[in-house]
């Protein structure tokens, strides 16, 4: 992968400034350079998410988006979705295709992908957290993007509280990590103040509906499985995002008493 590494950036940010070693400085340093300057990437500096491909996919928005709002790059970071949404996003469904091929310029994976959807909106709703001052009309636009998107999935989703793992193929499995990721930036929303109260509520149901497949073991069951991530099954991806869900939570109700 070209691309997952800079998900681990805001602990290493995190790391450097608490212990002083300059080991993480300098990790943080070599991971920023790469994204900006030597990852592969389309003529337009869209980034590819594989080193072995001309891919673009749209799990890469949660990847790099936060990191590099949080970092002070909030104009790469907003280019980086535009280039994305470009590539993926239907504007008639305003879902997300999973990948797009930029040698055959055409999609790859046109399936509406349930978790690619939860990592669009979770990386913009990171990223809108992690750096709330942006130029212009950019938080605007990008947190009405993700609510586009928030909304457009919503109609996709069963009595189960959750969704199939490819949004409009009623025959998909059941996954249970898109309802946590769209959970999480409902809630991010919310706490932040760039979704109405209502969101929280959704946000809620929606951890709730993943909260029910959790089993004896503590794992997230029935989530897009690790490593091929094309049945059912657990994933260090879904624990994380349970984590990240109950979190957003626990801040946006702490937002709303407050407010």
């Amino acid at each position: 992968g070209a691309v997952n590494g800079a998900a681990c950036g805001e602990v290493v940010r995190h790391a450097a400034r608490g212990t002083g070693d300059r080991r993480y400085a300098d990790a943080l340093d070599a991971q920023l350079d790469w994204l900006a300057r030597r990852a592969p990437r389309a003529a337009d500096g869209t980034l590819f998410h594989l080193l072995d491909g001309h891919q673009v996919w749209a799990d890469t928005v949660y990847m790099v988006v936060p990191l590099l709002a949080l970092t002070g790059r909030a104009d790469a970071a907003a280019a980086q979705v535009e280039g994305h949404r470009r590539r993926l996003y239907d504007t008639r469904t305003g879902l997300y295709a999973a990948r797009w091929d930029e040698d055959r310029g055409e999609l790859d994976r046109p399936g509406p992908w349930g978790t690619g959807n939860g990592w669009v909106v979770a990386g913009v709703a990171r990223a809108l957290r992690l750096a709330p001052h942006w130029p212009g009309d950019l938080r605007a636009e990008l947190a009405g993007h993700a609510e586009e998107v928030l909304t457009a999935c919503l109609a996709y989703r069963g009595a189960d509280g959750l969704f199939p793992d490819v949004l409009d193929d009623p025959a998909a499995f059941r996954e249970a990590n898109t309802a946590q990721l769209l959970g999480y930036a409902a809630l991010t929303g919310v706490a932040d103040g760039w979704l109405p109260r209502p969101w929280f509520d959704v946000g809620a149901d929606l951890l709730a509906a993943a909260g029910r497949r959790i089993d004896a073991y503590g794992r997230v069951t029935g989530v897009s499985g690790a490593p091929h991530f094309e049945r059912p099954g657990t994933s260090p991806e879904a624990q994380a995002c349970h984590l990240l869900g109950h979190a957003a939570l626990r801040r946006a109700g702490a937002a709303l008493s407050a407010g």
